[in-house]
């Protein structure tokens, strides 16, 4: 079944999502400009010399998604196991993320976008929920010290990097690119986000909290109705995470796909690269 534009460009917003949270604390306003600005250039170049096509682009990609996918599943795993199964073994949890990656992965590229899109409705309204902790932005935390980057070179190189890697994550088997306007809008709310938090939490203790998006969610009291949000942001945490993890193996699997041609031997395979992922990730 064809895969439509809206489809491919609310998946990339998702999975860049993913992108900024995970790496949250290594990025500043001028990282996330400054590598919007390179990865959109790189994109740009990459269609117009469509250099998805050589072999040596999908070698890289392999490459690529083998050194992220234990990272990944590591980070995955760590955050689980502290902020929503905390009574569960870290390696359960490591199994059972990698079980349901390979069955995923095996039904193919357009279950797993359709999976997607109907938790972005979770995804979203939490986000939008997320707003009503505006209330408590303090202008006096807007200052010149949100500027400050010691390592911007090396930040706005991984910002650009793994935005880069998204677009082509969601390219997969789908025909569609990722609309152009959709790169500048998953940037901006990058941008919005992070002065959202450090106008709620100021710098010191944004810098602090390893997870400083969920902890402005724990100041959510809506009429007394809306508590204890920040258990639903954190499920909102493992979706991100977990689409960005399965469409690295996703990607392997495609790869992998153009030259192991028989379904039983492709299967093996994968199997085995998941034990290798799982050994990596523990370790």
């Amino acid at each position: 079944m064809k895969i439509n534009k809206i489809e491919v460009n609310i998946t990339f917003l998702i999975l860049s999502l993913s992108v900024f949270l995970l790496n949250f604390s290594n990025f500043t306003p001028l990282a996330i400009i400054f590598g919007f600005l390179l990865s959109f250039f790189l994109i740009l170049l990459t269609e117009k010399l469509n250099l998805t096509k050589y072999k040596l682009t999908n070698i890289c990609l392999l490459i690529i998604s083998l050194i992220i996918l234990p990272i990944y599943l590591n980070k995955l795993t760590y955050f689980i196991s502290n902020n929503i199964l905390k009574d569960y073994s870290g390696i359960v949890i490591s199994i059972l993320l990698l079980i349901s990656s390979l069955f995923l992965i095996k039904k193919g590229y357009h279950t797993i976008i359709k999976v997607v899109l109907l938790s972005s409705y979770f995804i979203i309204l939490i986000l939008l929920l997320g707003l009503l902790s505006s209330i408590y932005l303090k202008i006096d935390n807007f200052t010149i010290n949100i500027l400050k980057d010691n390592n911007l070179f090396r930040n706005t190189l991984l910002y650009s990097f793994l935005i880069y890697y998204t677009y082509f994550l969601t390219y997969g088997e789908s025909s569609s690119l990722v609309n152009k306007k959709t790169l500048l809008i998953s940037s901006c709310c990058h941008l919005l986000s992070y002065l959202f938090i450090i106008g709620i939490l100021g710098l010191t203790l944004t810098n602090l909290y390893e997870y400083a998006y969920i902890v402005i969610y724990k100041k959510i009291n809506f009429l007394n109705f809306i508590e204890r949000i920040e258990f639903m942001f954190a499920i909102n945490y493992l979706f991100c995470f977990y689409y960005f993890f399965l469409f690295s193996f996703y990607k392997v699997k495609s790869i992998l796909k153009k030259v192991i041609k028989k379904d039983k031997l492709l299967t093996l395979t994968l199997v085995i690269l998941s034990i290798i992922i799982f050994t990596i990730s523990i370790l």
